[in-house]
C-alpha cells in the first residue's frame, strides 16, 4: 500500500468532469480519478449485528450503479445532493420502533435522552479527519451533473 493525500480537486475544461488528483505522501507520482455519475437514491438496505448498510446509487451514463457505503455517508450525501432515501422493508421489520413503542421507551427509560446542548461537541482531532471529506462534498457542483457531458 502507499499512502496518498488529496493535492487538489479540478474540472475538465473539455467535459466540466471533476477530478480528484491524489499524490503519493513522499514522492511526486500522481492518480487522477475522474467523477462522475448522478446520484438517484440511497437505500439502507441490510442490518446485521446491529450495523446498518447502505448503497448510493448512481446513474453512470445510463447505466446503474451501487456503492457500499456507510449510512451517515450516504445519508450526508443524500441531504447533499437533495435525492430520496429509501430503506428496505426486512430492515424496517427488524429495527423500526412504531410512535408508540418509542414514547413507551422514552417514558420508562431512566435517563432523559440527551437535548442537542447537552450533547459533547466533536474533538479537534474529529474535525481535522473530516475536512478534506466536507471541503470535497462542499466543492461538489451538482447541479451540472445533469447536464449532458458532465458525468
Amino acid at each position: 500500500m502507499v499512502e496518498m493525500v488529496v493535492e487538489s480537486i479540478r474540472i475538465s475544461l473539455v467535459t466540466y468532469q471533476r477530478v480528484v488528483i491524489l499524490k503519493e505522501k513522499d514522492s511526486d507520482r500522481f492518480l487522477p480519478i475522474w467523477i462522475g455519475g448522478t446520484i438517484t437514491h440511497i437505500l439502507v438496505n441490510d442490518l446485521s449485528n446491529d450495523i446498518f448498510y447502505a448503497r448510493i446509487v448512481l446513474d453512470l451514463n445510463g447505466q446503474h450503479l451501487e456503492i457500499d457505503s456507510r449510512p451517515s455517508d450516504a445519508i450526508a450525501l443524500a441531504l447533499r445532493a437533495q435525492v430520496p432515501i429509501y430503506v428496505e422493508e426486512s430492515v424496517l421489520e427488524r429495527a423500526a420502533v412504531g410512535a408508540e413503542s418509542a414514547e413507551a421507551a422514552q417514558e420508562g427509560a431512566n435517563e432523559p435522552t440527551p437535548s442537542p446542548e447537552r450533547i459533547a461537541p466533536p474533538r479537534e482531532e474529529e474535525l481535522k479527519g473530516l475536512s478534506a471529506f466536507k471541503d470535497f462534498i462542499s466543492s461538489l457542483d451538482l447541479d451540472k451533473l445533469d447536464k449532458p457531458g458532465s458525468s
